[in-house]
């Protein structure tokens, strides 16, 4: 994986072993514990790690950006955006397969991407997130998958479901 920065924003891009145009892009958005301090703090848990102990080998390109200390995703749909823009730019011609994914604060992440952008993924796959409900609308038309466990201690899984009902 290869760390690369846009503006004052880090992120890791991950690169399928047989690169192409025709490749997906995916888009990971870390939860609070791996903010700020050190770019490697991505790597903590979850898919990043996978990537980088080669448990998960993608035939896809990933963007894993890192959000800042004491900010949240939801505040950094701009940057992440330019961040997808640029590296869509030069890797994927097929701007139909970019899709977002995310966990606990990437979870949330994830809704505020599509629903401020919910013409632009293929596909979003929120994790343990939550959202503004009342323009779930906009995302009536777009694939998605969100998972939360009842067994979740951080964030209540009533998020998650307030979610999923809005947009049916």
């Amino acid at each position: 994986m290869e760390l690369k920065q846009i503006n004052d924003m880090y992120y890791w891009l991950y690169t399928p072993e047989k690169p192409g145009p025709n490749k997906p892009l995916v888009i990971f958005l870390h939860g609070a514990g791996e903010r700020g301090g050190s770019p490697d703090n991505v790597f903590r848990i979850s898919l990043p790690l996978w990537l980088r102990q080669g448990k998960w080998k993608p035939d896809a390109y990933v963007i894993c950006p890192q959000c800042r200390e004491g900010w949240d995703w939801n505040s950094q749909v701009e940057r992440i955006k330019a961040i997808i823009d640029h590296e869509a730019a030069a890797l994927v011609s097929d701007r139909t397969r970019i899709s977002i994914t995310g966990l606990s604060m990437g979870g949330f992440g994830t809704w505020a991407m599509g629903l401020h952008f919910p013409e632009f993924f293929s596909a979003m796959a929120p994790i343990c997130g939550g959202g503004l409900s009342w323009r779930c609308c906009n995302l009536k038309d777009m694939p998605i998958r969100a998972f939360h466990g009842e067994s979740d201690g951080v964030v209540p899984v009533e998020y998650s479901v307030t979610m999923t009902e809005a947009v049916n």
